[in-house]
């Protein structure tokens, strides 16, 4: 055998790498394409026909062309609607992955790129295949090939191969075999010919195929299927020249659906810190030390007896009530007179608030947990406004305004560090409280009559008399009209003979008498629950100061402030900022003279209770169950607020699983809230009910619909449902000594139970109350928990309601928006609680839809919030949930396929967040397998700890990695203390790696060095889009090495440099600019620029891979005044037809050279901003100016200032002038239509323009006829006549959108008054 030459070995070489790729390459490249195919909605997978027909208007456009690019052509359109798969060459499945599977948008930038080394995925093999084809091109043509190039293109070739399931064992042999020479001649000739056609260009394809497309059908005119059979054969994939063998993929285990591959993913716990809704005040750091061990026993039992413990606490309360009256020297109880009845009405209010008021008890929990009194910390804040900007200001306390009339940000919020420093000696108090219900307004009261009855508060020392009234019983009571009345019926005084004195109302209306009730503290609680507050009731005239005039008052409401509103004034109260829109004008029937003081009751602490039971879990591990009581008890009552109840009754059911062995002794808590109330009622509602029964439930269910809380009901003892709630403490007795009335412990109580009423009666029923009761967006922040337990039962209903109160409410104010904001949280809690489908949330998310994802997926959604700041846990744990198990279907290779009919979160866009939930976005960002964008446009108080949590949680067990494409993180640079970005680096090399976008600003030079740092970067692309380091003042080894790194910035919009001196180092810096594959603005202004620079850099600016996409050119303030360097530049100007603001101020331009830089322009119709100021431009300039920028009509802002044009300014207005037809010219409207900013200044004092007294007239008709422009600037422009300006000015005032003319001082003519013309503006 005769050894082959080195060109038939070259073509041996090249054709063996020819038929691997064009089998198993086509093979490889035709099974991923069927494998991402889109599915119905019953996940059933489209043929490629089918695919094809829903898509044909898509593949017209592909050969029309998208955004001026042509994806496929005549040739490639026909074979595909064909429908035959065979045919189809490599690029054009490679095009239909790209556009028709959608797994990726079409103008991902990775598509046309080089994958990267660290880009480990199917998907960037099959794009590595594409661009090997692509290379083959070179080798068709030249036909030369070394023995080792052929080896190692070889060895790339089958690694790819593999790695995408694609073998031929026939065809791997190639490698070693020899052929006969007869046989290369003819197998490689065909071959070579076949590769040569495939990377040829589709233009040239083109016009083969349509000549003899033409001629076929020339000869036949009625074509058989056989005959566009072998037509289309002969072209594609040119299979009849290209004899294959049978290929099948390698066996791969499916992982196609995302419901099965979800359900065996493992639950990865969200890392959010333990303050992460917790608000504290560092005030009330200093109580920590009052919670002792005693109350950790009475909270959890732990070695105690309860009748020795109720007995030592009986015994506690009658020494207290001893030393009391002991420690009283001036004759309170006892004196040397006979017994007074003063003495023992002070004795018998001290006594009973001491004994009753002395501990919280909730028998509700298991065991019993009794709260010490004087271990409760109430926090309160004090209500301020700010002025109104109204001289009228209205005569009564702005807390009282309507809401017409109410200006929301005038509300301040003073947080207090103790309770009792609301109470102010030497005044008359009268105080108004305010929170939402089960905030403490009642414990508080309770603590203050014990504070009083045992001395302990030096403000209340002067009262003698502390008289607490409850407004529900009040309601309640005979329509009595005296306030002493009310005393006797809620049981203070038994109305009986105490010594020769009787206790009657009369008897204590003359002991409230003296001092004219100086010496009187009432508490007045639940006062919007009164319903006969009117001007003749006795309660009335003592809260106006008509009766009592000196009484201090204590009254509480939960109509004034509430929590539905919210707005955010405090982060250490929360969002409490709202007034009521009912109770405002029955507050204003008892304002008069005195002045009320207005706080807000912000919950009162009791989580230090359990800090130290470690019985909750095992060792090491009951911080975190303490962190996980105290948040899920916080969101329980309301957001951004604490109150202890809910974490005892957690506490309670935490433990009766350990305990009882509903946990299996691991570390569990109830996931819904549902499942909490449901095993503190257990089976209470669903026994047999008397009409007792189903009275109660009624008015419970009318009570909670018309917002009524907290008010007490009849109690009925041969009730067995009552029975049962007493017993297991859900209810309470309240009001005279005989209990006959009975409240709720907890209002979450009051809501469940109605839930159970209003969705007993089935989903019709529920609707119709939904329709009569839930109107607005103000009843959903109302009745959220009610509507929460309501859409276990039938989430479809409850949802679609609050979707569509969200959808019809077109306010927009900020109130507005913090209730809608809320309103979606709801739904994002309700699908959680009621584990119903995701999908119910589709019409809550927006379309996911922009202008350059036109031809992308139409399933996704926009997962907005505002505010992330505001997230509760158990809003934060909702969408945790929702985001788990909503996720697009995802294929065997990881990526997420389309199904038509159904949606999936697509983009996550958040507002503003603190830098501590950073790691509960990250985990969003993770489980959210389809998420193509991430913005985070404000992160506030963020830490370097912060952002390497955020990193960490975006670690993914998936072998392709997140699909992200775009990911925005915005620091604010005040209040950040970010460092370095190197584990944001790393995440976006070993994680993100389908990531194109970085949107992160380089605030400081650390964080630039972070980058650019030898020792810590590589060469892997960072998909950074900004670098802006202006005025950073880097030194040489700074500016050294971001010029070694440019190479990684290949997807770079922005590359701002001004204020940096560069010299000469932009030589080096533009050999890295033709990388750039998207540079849109470019800012070298003042970086002192040296000629070999801007030579340099004008290589640069007609390369394509610039001049196709630039579009912001800024060299201002350079001092270039070398003539060669500027006609450099001008010409660079010419090819880039994006551009829309080019600045070239503050160079020696010359009129010369500026002549030609406007003929330049002239083409430029995208552009919007020139500013050609201090360019040494003449004459000759100001008329190309005319001239070449008339037909521009998107320039908006033209500014030629401080430049000489002498008498020839007002030349340049007669642009705006329309030119008539004459002879055989065609007409013209008037030039730059939409200017709307010109400058035409001179340079200074001594080199100034000049208007003439001819030119005023030409200005006056010219001005008119532009009708857009806002500002002109004519500046150090001289006019020699008074009447000249005045008609100028007459014409700007006349102007309708002329704003602003400026003119200089000195050179106009005694100017007028500046109130006269409004429009003037004189420097």
């Amino acid at each position: 055998m005769n050894a082959m030459t080195s060109e038939e070995e070259s073509i041996n070489y090249i054709s063996r790498l020819s038929l691997l790729l064009l089998n198993d390459g086509t093979d490889v490249i035709r099974w991923f394409l069927n494998e991402h195919v889109p599915a119905n909605p019953n996940l059933e997978i489209l043929t490629f026909k089918q695919v094809v027909a829903q898509n044909q208007t898509l593949l017209q456009q592909m050969r029309d062309g998208i955004d001026g690019r042509q994806f496929i052509n005549d040739e490639i359109f026909d074979i595909v609607l064909h429908g035959d798969e065979s045919n189809l060459d490599i690029s054009t499945l490679f095009t239909l992955i790209r556009f028709i599977c959608k797994i990726k948008r079409p103008l991902w930038k990775w598509w046309d790129q080089v994958p990267q080394h660290h880009h480990q995925s199917p998907l960037y093999d099959v794009i590595r295949l594409v661009r090997f084809k692509e290379e083959m091109k070179n080798l068709v043509s030249t036909l030369h090939m070394t023995s080792e190039t052929f080896q190692q293109q070889w060895k790339m070739l089958t690694d790819l191969l593999d790695r995408l399931n694609g073998y031929k064992l026939s065809l791997r042999c190639w490698i070693d075999d020899v052929m006969k020479s007869h046989d290369v001649s003819i197998t490689c000739h065909n071959l070579i010919q076949v590769m040569r056609w495939q990377t040829m260009t589709l233009t040239k394809r083109n016009k083969i195929y349509l000549r003899e497309k033409k001629t076929l059908f020339h000869q036949h005119r009625d074509l058989s299927e056989a005959d566009l059979d072998a037509l289309y054969s002969r072209f594609g994939q040119k299979r009849s020249f290209l004899k294959t063998f049978q290929n099948v993929p390698k066996p791969t285990t499916c992982i196609d659906e995302v419901s099965s591959s979800n359900n065996n993913k493992k639950k990865i716990e969200m890392n959010i810190g333990l303050d992460s809704l917790a608000h504290h005040a560092d005030a009330e750091a200093t109580f920590k030390s009052r919670w002792t061990g005693i109350f950790l026993k009475e909270l959890f039992g732990e070695g105690r007896d309860d009748g020795d413990e109720l007995t030592k606490m009986d015994a506690e309360t009658r020494n207290l009530i001893l030393q009391s009256v002991q420690r009283s020297n001036d004759s309170v109880f006892f004196s040397e007179n006979a017994y007074s009845l003063e003495h023992e009405l002070e004795l018998k209010l001290r006594e009973k608030y001491l004994t009753n008021y002395n501990q919280i008890k909730l028998l509700v929990t298991n065991p019993p947990t009794h709260i010490p009194m004087s271990n409760v910390r109430v926090k309160l804040a004090r209500v301020n406004f700010l002025p109104p900007p109204s001289e009228n200001k209205p005569d009564i306390p702005d807390f009282l305004l309507t809401d017409e009339n109410l200006d929301l940000t005038s509300m301040i919020l003073s947080p207090l560090t103790f309770w009792w420093r609301a109470f102010e000696e030497n005044k008359i108090n009268r105080i108004l409280l305010s929170a939402s219900s089960s905030f403490g307004k009642t414990t508080l009261l309770h603590k203050i009559c014990h504070a009083w009855a045992n001395k302990s508060l030096p403000q209340l020392r002067h009262i003698r008399y502390v008289i607490y009234l409850d407004g529900g019983l009040m309601a309640d009571d005979r329509p009595y009209m005296r306030i002493c009345d009310h005393v006797l019926q809620q049981g203070y005084f038994s109305p009986r003979s105490s010594g020769n004195v009787k206790i009657t109302a009369e008897t204590l209306e003359r002991v409230f008498e003296k001092e004219d009730g100086g010496n009187c503290l009432f508490l007045i609680d639940n006062l919007e629950q009164i319903p006969t507050l009117n001007q003749s009731d006795d309660v009335i005239a003592v809260l106006r100061g008509e009766k009592w005039s000196r009484a201090h008052i204590v009254v509480t409401t939960c109509s004034i402030m509430t929590s539905s509103t919210l707005l955010n004034q405090s982060d250490q109260i929360g969002n409490h900022c709202a007034v009521s829109r009912r109770l405002g004008a029955k507050l204003r029937t008892f304002y008069d003279v005195t002045r009320w003081s207005l706080f807000l009751v912000n919950g009162f602490d009791g989580d230090d209770v359990i800090m130290n039971a470690r019985d909750l879990g095992a060792a090491g591990s009951w911080e975190e169950v303490v962190g996980d009581l105290r948040k899920f008890a916080t969101d329980c009552c309301v957001e951004s607020t604490q109150t202890p109840l809910m974490t005892y009754l957690m506490t309670s059911l935490f433990r009766s699983f350990r305990i009882g062995g509903g946990g299996g002794g691991g570390r569990e808590l109830p996931t819904r809230l549902s499942d909490a109330m449901n095993e503190f009622h257990g089976k209470i509602y669903s026994n047999k009910k008397n009409d007792a029964d189903h009275n109660f439930i009624s008015d419970v269910l009318t009570r909670v619909l018309n917002g009524e809380y907290g008010r007490s009901y009849p109690k009925h003892e041969r009730t067995f449902m009552t029975s049962q709630m007493l017993e297991r403490g859900i209810i309470k007795s309240c009001g005279g000594g005989g209990g006959e009335r009975v409240k709720f412990e907890h209002f979450l109580f009051e809501d469940y139970l109605a839930s159970v009423v209003a969705s007993v009666e089935g989903e019709a029923k529920l609707k119709e109350l939904l329709q009569d009761h839930v109107i607005s967006l103000d009843d959903v922040a109302r009745m959220r928990y009610f509507l929460l337990f309501c859409s276990t039962h039938y989430p479809q209903s409850i949802i679609n309601e609050v979707i569509s109160l969200i959808n019809d409410d077109e306010d927009d104010d900020d109130c507005e928006e913090v209730l809608k904001e809320n309103a979606r949280h709801l739904c994002f809690r309700c699908v959680t609680e009621s584990r119903c489908e995701t999908e119910a949330l589709s019409e809550l998310l927006h379309p996911a839809t922009s202008a350059q994802d036109l031809h992308h997926r139409a399933d996704g959604r926009v997962l907005h919030l505002p505010d992330a700041s505001r997230l509760s846990y158990a809003t934060q744990r909702a969408l945790y949930d929702v985001t788990q198990r909503w996720n697009p279907s995802i294929t065997s290779r990881g990526l997420p396929r389309l199904v038509w009919g159904r949606c999936w979160i697509r983009e996550l866009r958040i507002g503003t967040c603190l830098g501590k939930q950073l790691p509960f976005i990250g985990s969003l960002i993770r489980e959210l397998s389809g998420l193509e964008v991430a913005e985070v446009n404000s992160v506030r108080h963020a830490s370097q700890c912060h952002l390497e949590s955020f990193c960490h949680e975006l670690r993914c067990t998936n072998a392709t990695g997140i699909n992200l494409h775009k990911l925005r993180l915005k620091f604010e640079a005040e209040n950040s203390s970010v460092t370095s970005l190197t584990c944001l680096d790393k995440t976006c090399r070993e994680q993100l790696i389908y990531l194109d976008e970085l949107d992160i600003d380089l605030s400081s030079l650390p964080l630039l060095r972070s980058l650019i740092d030898p020792e810590t970067s590589t060469e892997a692309i960072l998909p950074v889009t900004k670098l802006k380091v202006a005025g950073f003042n880097m030194n040489d080894e700074d500016l050294d090495n971001l010029t070694r790194s440019l190479h990684r910035f290949t997807f770079i919009v922005e590359l701002d440099l001004s204020e940096t001196i560069l010299n000469d180092r932009l030589v080096e810096m533009v050999e890295y600019f033709p990388l750039f594959r998207n540079l849109q603005i470019l800012n070298l202004s003042r970086t002192c620029l040296l000629n070999p620079s801007s030579i340099a850099l004008c290589r640069s600016l007609v390369h394509p891979n610039i001049y196709q996409t630039l579009r912001v050119l800024k060299l201002r303030n350079n001092q270039l005044c070398n003539t060669r360097v500027i006609r450099r530049l001008v010409e660079a100007v010419k090819p880039l037809n994006e551009l829309v603001e080019l600045e070239l101020s503050g160079n020696v331009i010359g009129d010369e050279l500026g002549c030609l830089l406007l003929k330049n322009l002239e083409d430029k119709k995208n552009l919007q901003v020139l500013k050609l100021q201090m360019t040494e431009l003449g004459h000759s300039s100001l008329f190309a100016a005319k001239y070449h920028l008339r037909e521009n009509t998107r320039l908006h802002t033209l500014d030629l200032g401080s430049n000489f044009f002498g008498s020839s300014v007002l030349e340049f207005l007669k642009v705006f002038h329309p030119i008539p037809a004459r002879h055989h010219t065609k007409s013209y409207k008037g030039g730059l239509s939409n200017l709307k900013n010109l400058n035409l200044s001179g340079l200074n004092e001594n080199v100034h323009n000049e208007i003439t007294t001819d030119q005023i007239d030409h200005f006056v008709n010219s001005i008119s006829a532009q009708g857009k422009i806002e500002t002109l600037s004519l500046l150090f422009t001289r006019l020699s006549k008074k009447a000249d300006l005045l008609n100028m000015l007459s014409a700007c005032e006349r102007h309708p959108s002329l704003n602003k003319i400026r003119l200089t001082k000195e050179f106009t003519p005694m100017p007028p008054s500046s109130s006269c013309w409004t429009r003037l503006e004189l420097c």
